[in-house]
């Protein structure tokens, strides 16, 4: 998975990996894709304990909070 952004572990080994050129963030599980998540200009990343996916936009200078 490409990668210039973040990069976060789930308790469950869930990695979820931003892309900032292609404004997604990958989600990953046990080595293979199981989905993707939209997000502009994904820099920094993290989640929380719900699954909720927090990124910091570099395009609107603000943080946003992608849900299932």
């Amino acid at each position: 998975m490409p990668s210039r952004g973040g990069i976060s572990v789930a308790a469950d080994d869930t990695v979820y990996v931003s892309d900032v050129n292609a404004g997604i963030v990958n989600i990953v599980k046990n080595g293979k894709p199981i989905g993707r998540a939209l997000a502009d200009r994904a820099h920094g990343m993290d989640i929380d304990t719900d699954g909720a996916i927090y990124v910091s936009g570099a395009s609107r200078m603000t943080v946003m909070k992608v849900t299932k």
